[in-house]
């Protein structure tokens, strides 16, 4: 299975370096960054990286989309529901997706 790459975009993101280990915990999460010109990996279904496109090394068999003039937000998940409601709200979360 090839590895899916997305260049030329925007990533906004939970890591303030390109580092793997540089998550942002506790009062560090109220802080937003954002890479220009960057690429997100994607390999078996799972995000494996970003960076700059000045850092991106392809192999053979990768599927490059282009997303110049878009922007990505890997791993947001918006969980916000109200717990007191006696509906179904499982049509609004298909919607999201």
């Amino acid at each position: 299975m090839s590895r899916k790459i997305f260049i030329n975009t925007h990533i906004i993101s939970g890591k303030n370096t390109e580092s793997q280990y540089a998550y942002l915990r506790g009062a560090e999460m109220g802080s937003i960054y954002s890479l220009e010109n960057a690429y997100l990996m994607v390999d078996a279904g799972k995000i494996t990286d970003i960076g700059s496109m000045q850092n991106l090394n392809l192999q053979e068999n990768d599927e490059v989309i282009d997303l110049q003039g878009h922007t990505i937000i890997p791993g947001f998940c918006d969980s916000h529901t109200h717990i007191v409601y006696s509906g179904s709200r499982e049509t609004e979360f298909v919607d999201k997706i």
